[in-house]
């Protein structure tokens, strides 16, 4: 998706979505996440959807990535059904994703189960969260 959305950026994506909540513009289309139509156990993909189309009874998106070169949909892009749209990408956070990595590679093995720096921080800040809470009660 370079250049709009580079290797390490964040996505802040909102999901819940109907076809009607997702513009659909070779120009100016929203960025989407879907599962892979022909595979969707594997990882989600992100590109721009740039056509609707009502077909069967359901929506489906046309999407291509944008350094995809433009003529050659049959090898980039992808016909999405409704149903297998993740989200939008309403956010993006440039090199964030780097840290998050970053924070999944550092690994700890206690009692042999491997427990990441980022798992630590999660419990640390609901740790955090329901102290607060409970102090709050508390008065």
């Amino acid at each position: 998706m370079e250049p709009t959305l580079k290797v390490g950026d964040l996505l802040i994506i909102r999901g819940g979505l109907k076809a009607d909540d997702i513009h659909a513009s070779p120009d100016d289309g929203d960025i989407i996440v879907f599962y892979n139509p022909s595979d969707p156990r594997s990882p989600p993909i992100v590109h721009r959807a740039i056509k609707k189309i009502w077909k069967d009874g359901k929506w489906y998106f046309i999407t291509k990535g944008d350094n995809n070169p433009a003529d050659d949909l049959r090898l980039f892009g992808w016909l999405v059904p409704e149903n297998y749209v993740i989200g939008k990408v309403i956010l993006v956070v440039p090199k964030v994703g780097f840290v998050m990595r970053a924070m999944d590679e550092t690994k700890i093995n206690i009692g042999g189960y491997v427990i990441t720096l980022r798992l630590i921080l999660l419990a640390a800040d609901l740790a955090a969260l329901l102290y607060l809470c409970l102090s709050d009660e508390t008065g």
